[in-house]
């Protein structure tokens, strides 16, 4: 008997209308659903909106506090000071001439160099002929000369300097 009346209670509509409701209750929740979707949606991209807004100002009121902080202003000046002082000596030094001469002592003067013998010039040449060159090239002594004597201003800057 049991199972004569399950047999006609999953057989039957009314088992389904239930454990789901109707089936125009089921349509009735399924575009509620779809309303309350599109509702979140849009209320998402105003916020979206409405909080990038918000992000920016704070984004620039913390570069700006940041920017008239007092630990920024002495690091500031204290740089430009520096800049300053590395100008004064560069100039008090003779400027350029004098870190000329110095790096000109230390480098051989190839400008003397003669022509070979068995120099051709021509256009097209089938042969190339490699020139060996020096292993450190001029241009990077003459930026070691130049790092070396800016590296030496700045320890005499910094000894002359009084401590704090």
């Amino acid at each position: 008997m049991i199972t004569g009346e399950t047999e006609a209670i999953l057989s039957s509509q009314l088992y389904d209308d239930f454990l789901f409701g109707s089936k125009a209750s089921r349509l009735a929740r399924k575009t509620n659903r779809k309303s309350n979707r599109t509702i979140r949606r849009s209320n998402r991209k105003t916020n979206r909106q409405a909080n990038r807004v918000v992000r920016k100002e704070n984004r620039l009121e913390r570069r700006l506090v940041k920017q008239t902080s007092p630990l920024k202003q002495l690091k500031r000046q204290r740089r430009s000071a520096f800049i300053q002082d590395i100008g004064q000596l560069y100039k008090s030094t003779g400027a350029s001439k004098a870190i000329s001469k110095g790096i000109n002592s230390i480098i051989p003067d190839y400008s003397a160099a003669e022509t070979p013998s068995d120099y051709k010039m021509s256009i097209g040449a089938a042969e190339t002929t490699s020139i060996k060159k020096s292993s450190i090239p001029k241009i990077a002594l003459i930026a070691g000369g130049v790092l070396v004597v800016g590296l030496l201003g700045v320890v005499v800057m910094k000894k002359s300097k009084p401590a704090y």
